[in-house]
């Protein structure tokens, strides 16, 4: 009786100690489990502190590749949109600057874009045409305060040739020329059939001004829009009209005159480049550094 309490206390203590020995087991998974998860952590952590040593790093060359892409796209705006030349170029200028600071040999190729802009920039005519317009507005308001030479002096048909020959075979056609001479310092005659009336009537008057003022209306839309050879055509048309038609011994008409030919002297020619050729690679650049920096979530920006 006492032999089969005593293998029954065994065969339990067998069975605890089993019990024992799988729990054991399953600790010791649990705790390589828990190992593995820890290493695992750890070199995440390490991988993210890296990671934000290289964004802490990044970070001014990144801001500093985006202040000059929005640097060469505004200089585009101000190219296509506001017709600044000057400005785009300052534009430019300055975002070279930004890339300049980096000291970024990878830069190069985006940089050498960028010079290549401002060359094509500087080759283009810098006249600001709206200048020019607002010059032809100015004539355009003095077109009624000029004098016109209202007085032209009437052709007789009438009148005898009083000059003197110098062949002694005609002294008698010499000498009734003097006394014709004579007779007329002596003696005028007019006759008066009815009012007098100004050499150019009102409608004349106004005609002509209306002419030069057409003229001048015509270069300022040539000049808006760059036609230089139709710009120059009506300038000269407005310079015979003034020339012909206004009292040239006036000093407001010759100040007039010599503007309207220094104007006709601008050249209004404007050949701009239709895009940047920074425009797309720095952008490219933006983008690539952005993707180092994000990883795969700088596409859902």
């Amino acid at each position: 009786m006492a032999v089969q309490q005593l293998k029954a206390t065994l065969e339990g203590s067998q069975s605890q100690l089993q019990a024992l020995a799988d729990t054991n087991s399953q600790l010791s998974e649990s705790v390589a489990l828990l190992e593995a998860q820890n290493l695992a952590l750890e070199q995440q952590n390490l991988a993210t502190l890296e990671q934000m040593k290289s964004l802490e790093g990044r970070r001014p060359a990144d801001w500093l590749i985006a202040e000059a892409d929005y640097l060469v796209r505004m200089a585009g705006r101000k190219v296509w949109l506001d017709d600044d030349i000057r400005t785009a170029i300052m534009l430019l200028i300055n975002a070279d600057k930004r890339l300049a600071s980096l000291a970024d040999p990878s830069l190069l190729p985006v940089r050498a874009k960028i010079a290549e802009d401002i060359q094509a920039l500087q080759q283009a005519n810098s006249v600001s045409v709206s200048s020019v317009a607002l010059a032809v507005s100015g004539l355009l308001s003095q077109v009624d305060m000029l004098p016109l030479n209202v007085f032209e002096k009437p052709v007789d048909i009438n009148a005898q040739d009083n000059e003197l020959s110098e062949s002694t075979a005609d002294w008698k056609a010499n000498l009734g020329k003097v006394w014709d001479s004579m007779v007329e310092d002596f003696f005028t005659v007019k006759t008066l059939s009815g009012p007098v009336e100004p050499v150019l009537t009102q409608e004349t008057q106004w005609l002509i001004r209306e002419q030069l003022r057409y003229q001048l209306m015509q270069a300022q839309a040539a000049a808006l829009d760059y036609n230089a050879t139709l710009f120059e055509q009506t300038l000269t048309q407005a310079n015979s009209i003034i020339v012909s038609r206004f009292d040239n011994t006036d000093s407001q008409v010759v100040g007039y005159l010599t503007a309207v030919q220094n104007l006709a002297s601008t050249d209004v020619t404007r050949v701009v480049p239709t895009e940047l050729v920074s425009q797309q690679p720095l952008a490219e650049l933006l983008d690539e550094r952005v993707r180092q920096v994000f990883g795969e979530g700088a596409n859902a920006l």
